[in-house]
């Protein structure tokens, strides 16, 4: 997989690509542990929904114009709530 072009990307790139080795290397969070993708540039939209850790690929990220991250990290918040309500549903 090529990395990105930009320094800071290529280190995030890394960064992810190391978490998700973490994360499979722990018994209990690679059975618990879920991923989502959300792009904020120029518009926030859901890129890949909830995915356990061993179907996540870390994406090779590119610059793209405007980045509204107020409004992609309160998009976030609200996704993880509507998947918190839903694992609670299911408890119920």
């Amino acid at each position: 997989m090529p990395l990105p072009k930009n320094h800071s990307f290529r280190l995030l790139f890394r960064g992810l690509a190391a978490f998700k080795q973490d994360v499979l290397k722990d018994s209990q969070a690679s059975l618990s542990v879920e991923v989502a993708r959300i792009t904020f540039g120029p518009i926030v939209k859901l890129i890949q929904d909830f995915v356990t850790i061993d179907q996540f690929t870390p994406p090779i990220l590119e610059v793209g114009g405007l980045t509204p991250m107020g409004t992609a990290i309160e998009y976030a918040l609200d996704f993880l709530e509507n998947r918190k309500q839903t694992y609670k549903d299911i408890k119920t």
